[in-house]
């Protein structure tokens, strides 16, 4: 006799399924899908059903889309994780508190994204690009993206817009007026202004900054956005913080400096530059751009094919060097992958 439907339907996921589709790499919902087909019908352990699911998506991305992933013991950890999110949400599913609401869409709007193995290296790693423009696409927020916390900005926003219909404690009220000034003080522009790949290293300091500054407005959420977005600081690494020189926004003078830490001698010219800023935050508090630059900057245009020899040139120039414009274009395309969540850090004193 069938089982029920009613009866395999999972919380907030919907009915457990056996494999993924072949035309996309598969996404969180449907990871979780499989994950729980696992666990829940076939009784197998946490660790033993996600592994097992992990091992289906690594064949997709590795033996179909030809893209290297990351160890499969932090993807297995990743899942656990998601499925650990799951489960308290399941736990306090009768709890309308605004915050469990907000915690509850928050997931609800990632399940679509992707459920990203991807190796640190991935794109590098492709020489193909089809293949590359194939695996930037799956970020895309909406279809299959990166997990952004964009939603719960916005959620925040329309339940303290209609918190008189909700019974909120005073401590309730009290976490989502600071998340909303947050929001509105300092997350709004940063996320508006995140796709900007040639934007994105000025943008990312900046925002340092103002988190930094934010101590003066509330300290808690201060430190738990900094430290955040410190561990998240890619596009101010030596290699992408060459970006920089093909922002209009940034000034000519910093162009200069910029060119001029290029230039300068270094004792680890030949070892391989770290892939993202590893500076404590009273050090940011005060960097400036060209401070980042170093000999090793240029390697970005290397690897990405593009000529250097408007960099002898002096900056004031560049606006008609043909060299400079062509890879201008080129790099005004590019795609900031993850910086939509990454900007979006998250505050532990929110609601």
């Amino acid at each position: 006799m069938a089982t029920p439907r009613a009866s395999t339907e999972v919380f907030l996921i919907g009915n457990p399924t056996e494999q993924f589709g072949e035309s996309k790499l598969p996404s969180n919902h449907e990871v979780l899908c499989v994950f729980f087909r696992l666990h829940n019908q076939e009784k197998q352990a946490i660790r033993k059903a996600a592994t097992k699911s992990v091992r289906q998506v690594q064949a997709i991305w590795v033996g179909k889309a030809r893209i290297s992933v990351k160890l499969e013991q932090h993807s297995v950890k990743k899942l656990e994780a998601l499925f650990q999110t799951w489960k308290d949400l399941k736990r306090l599913r009768n709890r309308k508190t605004p915050a469990q609401v907000c915690k509850q869409e928050a997931f609800v709007g990632a399940l679509d994204d992707l459920f990203d193995i991807a190796h640190a290296d991935a794109l590098k790693k492709i020489s193909i690009k089809e293949d590359r423009d194939f695996l930037l696409a799956q970020f895309e927020k909406g279809s299959r993206g990166t997990i952004g916390r964009q939603d719960t900005a916005i959620y925040s926003l329309k339940v303290w817009l209609f918190r008189r219909q909700f019974k909120l404690t005073a401590k309730e009220e009290k976490g989502l007026r600071e998340m909303c000034c947050f929001v509105v003080l300092v997350y709004l522009e940063w996320w508006f202004t995140a796709p900007s790949a040639v934007q994105a290293p000025r943008r990312n300091l900046n925002l340092m900054k103002a988190l930094l500054n934010y101590s003066t407005t509330n300290s808690a959420i201060s430190t738990a956005t900094s430290e955040k977005l410190q561990r998240h600081l890619w596009y101010l690494s030596e290699e992408l913080v060459s970006l920089t020189l093909f922002d209009e926004d940034v000034s000519l003078a910093m162009k200069r400096r910029m060119l001029e830490s290029m230039k300068r001698q270094v004792e680890d010219e030949d070892k391989e530059p770290l892939k993202r800023c590893s500076r404590d935050l009273a050090t940011l508090a005060v960097s400036q751009l060209d401070s980042f630059a170093s000999p090793k900057t240029v390697r970005l245009f290397e690897k990405l094919h593009l000529a250097t020899d408007f960099l002898e040139a002096d900056p004031s120039s560049w606006g008609t060097n043909r060299t400079f414009r062509a890879a201008q274009d080129q790099l005004k395309n590019l795609k900031v992958v993850n910086d939509h969540a990454e900007l979006s850090s998250n505050s532990s004193t929110g609601p």
